[in-house]
């Protein structure tokens, strides 16, 4: 018996029944992603086939090298013990044994010692889809007491029983093994553990001596991976004031390059090779759009550049090639579809915050039309930044994507078109929308492309609140010069303004227009004889 049991007083675990290891070994089939490159599908089975086979402990299997495996003889060595597996944990191994890695079943994560956390959450939930039970002695501990007490458990397997999966998740961890387990809690100071918080016992907290927590986070974690230097150095300095799709994406981009890599990254394996490595297993991993592949490594040499100027890398990336990706002209509403989908939102019924819907979005679309803005920066005016005698509408610089201040004049019928919403003074935000707290707008963008539906117009994911900015620099642009669309749209170089104009709608003159047309006539069957 293990001492922690003795010491407990607690007795061993029952074995599994074979029911219950049918059900297990069906979850472990079907686990989704991989294992460092190995599908999870393949790895957890034969994990679960040495465990229960050998009866050893989950340190000492992930510590077995590829060498340890004999195929032709059928045995796995573990430390001074060699076993003698059984036919299906040997089938189990075959399919996964024809890796790149010195370990047999190499785990990329929990820095490859005990304890095994993030081991221990798969298999929680692992166990969780099939209704077994889930607690720690129920892992690992217990399929080891079935192996040495039921030495023909692997001869009662039966891999080909149908499962019944559950939806959801486990219940989660303590807060404590949480911040353990996700590699972010923070040791506490002695400062923080006086009663005043301040380091003096008994002294009066005043917020006026306390740091900035900012600076007391830095303090406490030094920035050396790229998820601490993203969190506490790039977004206060770089991406201060951005929208929540942007910190959004540069986090997603963090966490999957530490997928890929298989561990947390840090800024040593900020190289070329990492880079395109990683941006091949962003396309062979199921990426569709090359576009997409490209905007992760984007946005990942960004972060590096920054490193760089900062003194966290030596050397700048040198030459990462991205994928190909075609280009295809941009389109926005003709005249008539735009009149389309504002007719079709002029009879849209509902409220929102309490304005007739057929007047709230007739109003919003008219005003994207003649400013051309961003959907955050729209949707962040304030009810002030309008003047109802002049039509002017100004944007301040701090919800501008470039940070630059413009002026719009809005026709008078957009003017009172707006004031039918109600009175500015009474209200906070010039277009009130109670819902998309966080900043993506799903849900704006979902009611949006009901009212596009109506009107028989495509209402992908290019159609919605960008086509609208589109619409407004490919007319504006056909009715004067590109420079004034560039301008419009608040751009700093003209060939960003070129993937938004239409050229259905700037081009004036065609070839076939100007162009003098050659001679020539239809042969005759008569005529050739």
């Amino acid at each position: 018996m293990p001492a922690r049991f003795r010491r407990a007083g607690k007795q061993l675990p029952t074995e599994w029944g074979a029911d219950e290891l049918n059900r297990m070994f069906a979850s472990a089939r079907t686990m989704e992603g991989d294992v460092a490159g190995i599908p999870a599908r393949l790895w957890w089975p034969a994990l679960l086939a040495v465990i229960l086979d050998t009866g050893a402990a989950p340190p000492d299997v992930l510590a077995a090298g590829k060498a340890d495996y004999d195929r032709t003889r059928g045995t796995l060595t573990l430390g001074l013990l060699v076993y003698r597996l059984h036919p299906l944990t040997i089938e189990a191994l075959d399919l996964i044994v024809r890796h790149d890695h010195d370990r047999l079943l190499p785990w990329p994560w929990d820095n490859g010692r005990s304890p095994f956390y993030i081991l221990l959450r798969r298999m929680k939930h692992l166990l969780f889809r099939v209704d077994l039970p889930y607690n720690r002695t129920n892992m690992f501990e217990r399929l080891r007491v079935t192996a040495r007490r039921n030495s023909d458990v692997m001869a009662e397997l039966d891999l080909s029983a149908e499962v019944r999966f559950r939806k959801g998740k486990p219940r989660l961890p303590r807060a404590r093994d949480r911040r353990r387990w996700n590699n972010n809690g923070l040791k506490r100071t002695e400062a923080e553990r006086s009663p005043a918080g301040n380091g003096v016992q008994g002294a009066d907290p005043s917020p006026k001596t306390a740091p900035p927590a900012l600076y007391r986070l830095q303090a406490a974690r030094p920035t050396d991976t790229l998820a601490e230097f993203l969190e506490h150095r790039y977004i206060p300095v770089k991406l201060a004031g951005a929208s929540a799709s942007s910190l959004y994406q540069h986090r997603r981009t963090v966490a999957k390059f530490g997928w890929y890599l298989g561990c947390e990254p840090t800024f040593a394996q900020l190289t070329d090779d990492h880079v395109e490595g990683f941006l091949a297993w962003l396309k062979a991993a199921g990426t569709r759009r090359n576009v997409t592949c490209n905007g992760y490594i984007v946005v990942l040499l960004a972060q590096w550049r920054f490193a760089w100027k900062k003194r966290k890398v030596d050397e700048l990336p040198r030459d990462v090639t991205l994928l190909k990706v075609p280009k295809h002209l941009p389109r926005a509403w003709t005249l008539e579809e735009l009149s389309r989908i504002l007719q079709a939102a002029a009879e849209t019924g509902g409220d929102v915050c309490g304005i007739p819907a057929k007047l709230w979005w007739p109003a919003q679309i008219l005003t994207f039309y003649y400013s051309g803005l961003r959907l955050d920066a729209l949707m962040r005016l304030q009810s002030t930044d309008l003047d109802s005698q002049t039509g002017i509408l100004s944007v301040p610089a701090e919800l501008q994507k470039q940070y630059t201040e413009q002026v719009f004049k809005l026709p008078p019928d957009v003017v009172d078109a707006v004031l039918a919403l109600g009175p500015l003074d009474a209200r906070e935000w010039l277009f009130p929308w109670p819902y998309d707290d966080d900043g993506h707008y799903e849900t704006l963008r979902k009611h949006y492309r009901r009212i596009i539906s109506r009107t028989d117009l495509p209402t992908g994911r290019c159609d919605l609140f960008h086509k609208l900015r589109r619409t407004s620099a490919s007319h504006l642009a056909a009715a004067t010069d590109k420079k004034t669309a560039q301008e419009h749209l608040g751009h700093s170089h003209p060939s960003v303004t070129d993937r938004y104009l239409d050229p259905r709608i700037t081009r004036r003159v065609h070839a076939s227009d100007v162009m003098e047309r050659p001679q020539w006539r239809v042969v005759q069957d008569d005529d050739a004889a």
